[in-house]
């Protein structure tokens, strides 16, 4: 990042607040030492002053250190307006990145940005592996909720090839339609991505929240916030720019006085983030594609 403006303003930052250091950081966890003082940026960025004590003044530090970055935002926005666009990667990676270190933070198994209406994982915690999608969330779920019904573990099939999973349901006594749907379901994940069990089970909880919400949605313009507390399993999840939704997803009871705590705070950086997304071209005809909707006012 060689921006004369930004570079003034970590200059301008270092002598201002006395700060041995200053730097801008991109991704990555918000930092939660003493001797740091913060302030986000347009872009996902923020700006890091490093003291080798902790300030005795800190909040005021910290509270400068805002001013000093309000005040360089337009001639920042403007450099910014000269660049070509992110790729649609990076943008995508800055996101999970966000929505990993939130998911971090709330404590919870995995944290997910869906929108009301399209098949599109905007953004999720993690490593992304090639199978993230509402509608394949859906199915995942409801194949794992047959699994339930049939006193199976749904995880415990996905480390194990089709002849094992069907032997393992004919000697459970599971009925031959629901044997082959769930040996079916069970090799088609397996294609996608290859876990271990824990990752496993996080990813059928994640799924199982995904289609939850796009269920229980109802209307865009109506959805606000829902909350589901179960013995192992649970989500917070909470509207944003109308359409979209912040889903965290944990594996059994949370405080949702701390999870809502941690989503109100990170939430507008979330929106930020995925409003930032830029559109994705349509593919050779014949192939699925996916466009980013805009949120209506």
């Amino acid at each position: 990042m060689q921006d004369a403006a930004l570079l003034r303003l970590l200059d301008l930052v270092q002598r201002k607040l006395g700060a041995d250091d200053v730097r801008a950081e991109l991704g990555g966890r918000e930092p939660d030492d003493e001797r740091l003082v913060w302030c986000p940026l347009e872009g996902g960025y923020r700006i890091v002053a490093v003291f080798d004590q902790v300030p005795e003044d800190r909040d005021a530090r910290s509270r400068r250190l805002e001013v000093l970055v309000r005040s360089f935002s337009g001639t920042l926005e403007s450099r910014e307006s000269e660049r070509p666009p992110i790729s649609s990667e990076l943008a995508a990676r800055r996101l999970d990145d966000a929505l990993d270190a939130l998911a971090d933070r709330a404590g919870a198994v995995s944290a997910v940005a869906i929108d009301a209406q399209s098949p599109v994982v905007w953004g999720i915690s993690g490593t992304r592996r090639g199978d993230e999608d509402v509608e394949t969330s859906i199915r995942t779920a409801d194949a794992a909720e047959k699994a339930v019904h049939a006193g199976v573990d749904f995880a415990a099939l996905l480390e194990r090839e089709p002849i094992e999973v069907r032997a393992l349901l004919e000697q459970r006594g599971v009925e031959s339609e629901t044997a082959r749907l769930l040996t079916r379901e069970a090799e088609l994940i397996r294609q996608a991505s290859r876990r271990s069990i824990a990752a496993w089970r996080h990813h059928l909880l994640t799924a199982r929240a995904i289609a939850a919400v796009r269920r229980e949605g109802g209307e865009p313009s109506s959805y606000q916030r829902e909350a589901v507390r179960e013995e192992s399993f649970g989500y917070l999840a909470r509207a944003f720019a109308n359409i979209y939704r912040l889903v965290l997803v944990f594996e059994g009871p949370f405080s949702e006085l701390h999870a809502e705590a941690v989503v109100v705070h990170a939430l507008p950086h979330i929106e930020h983030l995925v409003l930032a997304l830029p559109p994705v071209e349509p593919p050779p005809r014949g192939e699925r594609f996916r466009l980013r909707p805009v949120p209506s006012d």
